[in-house]
């Protein structure tokens, strides 16, 4: 998801993003660049 998500603060939800990023079952990030090379590792 390309998104600014800096506004969200709850631990649960960063979390989340967190794991989610880690697995790359769902990508959490600011860029499309910062996907894109996230996914092409």
């Amino acid at each position: 998801m390309r998104e600014d998500f800096t506004g969200y603060t709850g631990k649960p939800l960063q979390d989340f993003m967190r794991e989610s990023n880690r697995w790359q079952h769902v990508l959490f990030v600011a860029a499309e660049e910062e996907a894109i090379a996230q996914l092409t590792r």
